[in-house]
Parts: C-alpha cells; sequence; structure tokens
C-alpha cells in the first residue's frame, strides 16, 4: 500500500468514525446569559475619565 493510499484510508476512516458521533446544537448546551466582564475589561472602561479630576 503506498504512503497516498494510507493516507486516504486514515481519512476515511476518521470520516467515518467522527460521523457516527451525536450531534449537539449549541442552544441547548449554552444558557442565556449576557457574558461575564473580567476585571481587565472593566478597569479598561472606566465610567469616569482617570485624569478628570486633575484639571
Amino acid at each position: 500500500m503506498t504512503r497516498i493510499e494510507k493516507a486516504v484510508k486514515l481519512v476515511s476512516d476518521l470520516y467515518d468514525f467522527y460521523r457516527r458521533i451525536p450531534k449537539i446544537s449549541g442552544k441547548e448546551t449554552k444558557p442565556n446569559r449576557a457574558p461575564r466582564q473580567t476585571t481587565r475589561q472593566r478597569t479598561l472602561r472606566p465610567s469616569v475619565p482617570p485624569f478628570a479630576d486633575r484639571r
């Protein structure tokens, strides 16, 4: 068996294997919540400009 034939067989076997795995829709697994802000995102967007009181 040549290298190309081996590669084709490997890809074919992988395709068959993954095709048998049941599919899960994204809507059922994710809760309906707004994404949480990380600490870094909160510090990058302050509500008051950082140098406003120094003027």
